[in-house]
């Protein structure tokens, strides 16, 4: 397997691990020392999270889920493995019953195999009003 293929494969486990009731203990070996995200467009005003804060940002989001999955569908990495870029989608329903789907435009940059920084772009509309309604 090669570099490319083994970042794609690394991303689509870690995609696999957000689950609702996830502690999120099984995402951090995946995480670079020196992790980012940024949750995009900036209008979000969406903080850049470091390593430390990205778990329980993370756990907050997922926890209000009863049911929640995210999947890539069109993955292509870099011929070095250096970056990988997703279209992938996410379903879930709230603890009170509420559906959620959201589309996402996913970069992640790779150092050492391990995801480094992560760019995730979401339907900002979408977000801001069903988080607002969540009281997140």
């Amino acid at each position: 397997m090669n570099t490319a293929d083994k970042s794609i494969a690394t991303v689509k486990t870690f995609f696999g691990l957000f689950k609702a009731g996830s502690t999120f203990s099984d995402v951090e070996p995946f995480l670079h020392p020196e992790a980012t995200l940024q949750i995009l467009p900036l209008t979000l005003k969406a903080p850049k999270r470091n390593r430390q804060e990205v778990i329980p940002f993370w756990k907050e989001q997922v926890g209000i889920f009863k049911k929640f999955e995210i999947t890539p569908l069109h993955v292509f990495a870099s011929a070095d493995g250096s970056h990988v870029h997703t279209k992938a989608k996410s379903k879930g329903e709230t603890k009170n019953g509420t559906p959620y789907g959201q589309e996402y435009s996913i970069t992640i940059e790779l150092r050492d195999g391990l995801i480094y920084k992560i760019e995730e772009f979401v339907d900002s509309l979408y977000s801001a009003q069903f988080f607002a309604k969540a009281k997140l």
